[in-house]
């Protein structure tokens, strides 16, 4: 059984398709894959630490985000073009974007 069986999530209609945003599941993976490259970079200014480890780090994760783009538009996937209800959408932030910096 799927999370969005789980779930009861709605399909969203084409009309909401689109490459960013936080109203579908994609749009914000999306969003995350995009956003990788530039708080890294910005971790790397903050911390003052450019070693060539870091450069590598930054450079492996800015390649994956924008070949995820590339991917995404010539082949979508369907299967997380869903709308995000709020409680679900406040989850995913969580995870996507707060609990790196929690990590650390």
């Amino acid at each position: 059984m799927s999370l969005v069986t789980l779930l009861n999530l709605p399909q969203a209609p084409p009309e909401k398709g689109g490459m960013f945003g936080i109203s579908t599941m994609t749009q914000v993976i999306n969003l995350h894959k995009v956003l990788c490259g530039p708080v890294i970079l910005s971790m790397m200014y903050y911390y003052n630490h450019f070693s060539y480890i870091t450069w590598l780090y930054f450079s492996i994760h800015t390649t994956y985000g924008l070949l995820w783009l590339v991917k995404f538009s010539y082949f979508q996937d369907k299967s997380f073009n869903y709308l995000l209800r709020f409680p679900l959408f406040v989850f995913c932030t969580y995870l996507t974007f707060f609990s790196t910096f929690l990590a650390n």
